[in-house]
């Protein structure tokens, strides 16, 4: 269902394109966060890294299964541990369970502690309010 008329012309013969919605159309609005291609930088970095032995061990930090075909190559064919950190209360994948080495999960308990202070000491940046 097209919301705005294209200029070309209706099935009746008259003219469209006024730019304005049609009066019963439903207009939705919606934006997405998803960043793309970061899961194929990671992958290609992974095997890449693995093929040079640039890591005796690797640590991916996703729940994200499209990485499971590069997981299961580094331990399988290199022979590399890779360990698959969660993070969130999700379970993890069990595609990903299978191809990792070791899973682990971050609970937020562990992100807290590991968070630096509000403000560093001899540093000007101060930590987000939200963080």
């Amino acid at each position: 269902m097209g919301v705005y008329p294209d200029r070309r012309g209706g099935n009746d013969g008259a003219p469209r394109g006024s730019g304005k919605p049609i009066p019963d159309a439903v207009i939705a609005e919606f934006h997405t966060m998803e960043e793309k291609g970061s899961d194929v930088n990671l992958a290609a970095h992974l095997l890449n890294d693995a093929w040079q032995d640039l890591f005796d061990a690797a640590v991916v930090i996703s729940n994200d299964t499209d990485l499971v075909a590069p997981i299961r190559m580094v331990t399988k064919e290199r022979k590399r541990p890779v360990f698959v950190v969660c993070p969130g209360r999700w379970q993890i994948a069990p595609q990903l369970r299978q191809a990792a080495s070791h899973v682990r999960h971050i609970r937020p308990a562990m992100l807290r502690a590991a968070q630096f202070p509000d403000a560093l000491a001899g540093a000007a940046a101060v930590k987000p309010v939200g963080w």
